[in-house]
């Protein structure tokens, strides 16, 4: 908020031509860029000199915008931001007004990409602003009937001391009254306990968070509202580009879903442009599988690997047609389905007395789909279905190039026409679970 009335005052995303959370991000990017050229000036105590006309205007414009919003620019950058929170938690009317027009924008572009990448809607969404007072409440509620551990220091602000080193001290009101994550989160999880009442509750948050969910499990557990094994924070690692450089929202850096979906449509298209087969293409077919084939390759990747493992996003390997990538998988599919149409009829009774030892492998894997499923699901790893997906895709493959399968007699041809018509049917369904649709054709 504070990045554009310094920065953007007047701008729009309409009239910067540009995705409207993108344009909040730029805001929030400056910020952090210029507050640290002001920690700077601080630490150093070096005079602040406006060289040129432009800079003295765009710095009297500054100071206007602060003035109105009764906030001084005498104070550092980061004094500034608290200020305009204080303000924003005391319900100040222009605050307000400015906080909800730069979150409209956010949430319009972030509706923008779910809608993109065919997320389903959440079944329910709770807002900070909604919820920020609330564990206020209950912190100001802990000190007032002297819940152990809880106390309040001269300044005002209020922590629970857990008295060891594993945690330490714990704040949870500033000096100034107003709240931190800590204490949101603590009213968010009473909210959801009192309403689903779960037998557990998942945290889906990156794993520089693991210290902020220890600590706010053993502070549920404390004040009775959940107890802390109920709860589980389901970590996740970094996504650096194939370098091992580190994207950063803040550094400005970042590459956005939006941006990255993007890449990897234009390279699927290339490469779909490129085939024989698909030269003939109208046009509302080639969108439709190069956006298959880039979601594919963008979900499958990033679920391919364990959690907390870090990654290194390579867009040509993820687009792959073989080795481990989602395409691979696709293709198989696709080639299953190509099949079974030059196949036209077969009798869906057949001989499994026929199969060979190759065959016989197939139907073995075949019958773990439900175990790894369910695995899956307890151990809280997507990566065990697209393994699963990987082994099953290679199975077939070496399959196809070992056998053949419409040239054969009848009981057999039929026979190995029902074990790739299943395999498909296994491997369609283990898709859909990770929301990737499938293509018939290539």
């Amino acid at each position: 908020m504070l990045g554009y009335e310094l920065y953007f005052k007047g701008k729009t995303p309409t009239s910067e031509k540009i995705k409207p959370d993108v344009f909040v991000q730029n805001c929030y990017v400056k910020f952090e860029t210029e507050s640290k050229k002001d920690e700077t000036l601080q630490t150093n105590k070096v005079s602040k000199v406006y060289e040129s006309k432009d800079s003295y205007d765009a710095k009297n414009s500054q100071s206007e915008s602060l003035s109105s919003l009764g906030i001084s620019d005498s104070l550092t950058l980061n004094e500034q931001a608290q200020k305009m929170l204080v303000k924003w938690e005391a319900n100040d009317k222009k605050v307000r007004e400015l906080w909800e027009m730069i979150l409209g924008w956010v949430y319009k572009g972030y509706s923008n990409t779910y809608k993109d990448l065919k997320l389903p809607k959440f079944d329910c969404e709770y807002c900070e602003s909604q919820i920020y007072d609330k564990g206020k409440d209950l912190v100001l509620k802990a000190v007032e009937n002297k819940t152990p551990g809880f106390i309040k220091e001269k300044d005002g602000a209020i922590a629970f001391d857990f008295k060891n080193e594993t945690y330490g001290k714990k704040y949870l009101l500033r000096g100034d009254g107003t709240t931190l994550y800590m204490t949101q989160d603590l009213h968010l999880a009473e909210i959801k306990t009192k309403k689903f009442k779960a037998s557990s509750n998942i945290f889906i948050v990156g794993k520089e968070q693991e210290y902020h969910f220890e600590v706010l499990f053993q502070l549920l557990d404390k004040m009775k509202i959940t107890k802390s094994t109920n709860n589980l924070h389901y970590s996740y690692g970094y996504v650096y580009d194939k370098d091992g450089n580190k994207f950063s929202s803040r550094a400005g850096n970042t590459l956005s879903a939006d941006d990255l979906l993007n890449t990897i449509r234009e390279k699927a298209r290339k490469n779909l442009l490129s085939k024989d087969l698909t030269k003939n293409l109208n046009e509302k077919e080639l969108e439709r599988r190069t956006n298959v084939i880039a979601y594919c390759a963008l979900s499958f990747s990033m679920l391919n690997v364990n959690p907390k493992s870090d990654i290194k996003f390579d867009i040509d390997k993820a687009l792959s047609f073989e080795g481990e990538s989602g395409p691979y998988v696709l293709y198989t599919y696709a080639r299953i389905q190509s099949i079974l149409k030059k196949a036209e009829k077969y009798d869906s009774k057949f001989n499994s007395s026929l199969f060979n030892s190759m065959e016989n492998n197939i139907i073995k894997e075949l019958n773990e789909y439900q175990n790894v499923l369910l695995e899956a699901a307890h151990k809280l790893k997507p990566s065990m279905i697209t393994n699963y997906l990987l082994k099953i895709s290679q199975l077939v493959n070496e399959y196809y190039h070992s056998v053949n399968i419409l040239k054969e007699k009848e009981d057999i041809k039929n026979a190995r026409l029902n074990l790739i018509k299943s395999t498909g049917i296994v491997i369609k369904k283990s898709l859909e679970i990770l929301n990737i649709e499938v293509l018939d054709e290539m």
